[in-house]
């Protein structure tokens, strides 16, 4: 810096994780920001592209699962069904499985959820949590997920 020039050092030049700039983007605005990235990396992108609201709220909901022996299962089939629910990773928990420790947000399970407004998108993050029933075997007796 001592010549007048700046030196880039690093740059994460990735979109925001949990399907953030993949999926929540994309639902809210339209915008295919994988197809926007590649794009300008190889330098097809020119322009500016069209970001215009949808009317649509959407968020991600995540839980952990406490340590122990997944023994039940339910309501997998039926939210994954919702209109509204998007990616999740509910596919990858299975009767049996034994759960780890969590030490990071890596750990988490996650549903993307969409919606008209706010108010009816609190309804449908209520209604995944009280559909969808996991429970594990702990130390302690049955538990089921701790919902961030």
């Amino acid at each position: 810096m001592h010549d007048g020039e700046i030196y880039l050092i690093e740059t994460a030049a990735r979109g925001g994780g949990v399907f953030i700039s993949s999926d929540l983007i994309s639902i809210s605005t339209g915008l295919n920001t994988e197809e926007f990235l590649i794009n300008i990396a190889l330098g097809r992108q020119m322009n500016k592209p069209e970001i215009a609201s949808r009317g649509t709220v959407c968020c991600y909901i995540a839980f952990f699962l406490p340590v122990g022996e997944i023994v039940s299962i339910q309501g997998v089939e039926e939210v994954t069904r919702m209109p509204f629910t998007h990616r999740h990773s509910l596919d990858t928990l299975k009767t049996g499985m034994r759960t780890r420790p969590f030490s990071d947000k890596t750990a988490r399970n996650f549903v993307i959820v969409s919606a008209d407004s706010h108010e009816e998108l609190a309804e449908r993050v209520q209604l995944i949590k009280d559909v969808l029933k996991i429970q594990v075997s702990t130390e302690l007796g049955l538990a089921g997920p701790i919902w961030e």
